[in-house]
């Protein structure tokens, strides 16, 4: 999909804010999908009446990584059908760079991380991302760290 909308001309910038809104729904919906826990008979039972997760007790961000390694911190690089893409994640920020010929783009992010698997926002717009083995893939390119 990236490739799609970069290879079409245009502002790379432009094709991204698509890229990152079809991301946003895509993301909603799994997020909606999974947010409550059900028991085995398909209920709620362990809620009592909560309108979220009785176990989370208010936290939020990465309250759940403590003493965790955060695995993404670092330069990813991948490439795919004249594109290059480089994401650097920070503690809790990133910056990713994208090459389309010869025209570089970059945009500025936050994101939060539990495990192996992290929600990056930029512009508005949101992701998930999985790291599996060494490498994790974002619309058909896979990135490896540096």
């Amino acid at each position: 999909m990236l490739r799609d909308f970069l290879s079409k001309g245009g502002s790379v910038m432009k094709n991204l804010f698509k890229i990152l809104g079809v991301i946003a729904l895509v993301s909603v919906i799994g997020l909606t999908t999974m947010s409550c826990p059900t028991d085995a008979n398909g209920g709620n039972s362990g809620n009592s009446g909560n309108s979220g997760n009785s176990d989370n007790s208010g936290n939020s961000g990465n309250s759940d990584n403590s003493g965790d390694t955060n695995p993404f911190i670092g330069t990813w690089t991948g490439s795919a059908d004249g594109i290059t893409a480089t994401i650097t994640f920070a503690d809790k920020t990133f910056t990713m760079s994208l090459e389309v010929e010869g025209e570089t783009e970059t945009v500025n992010g936050t994101y939060t991380y539990k495990g192996k698997t992290a929600t990056i926002t930029a512009e508005g717009q949101t992701k998930t991302v999985t790291i599996s083995g060494k490498t994790f893939t974002v619309d058909g390119i896979t990135f490896t760290k540096v």
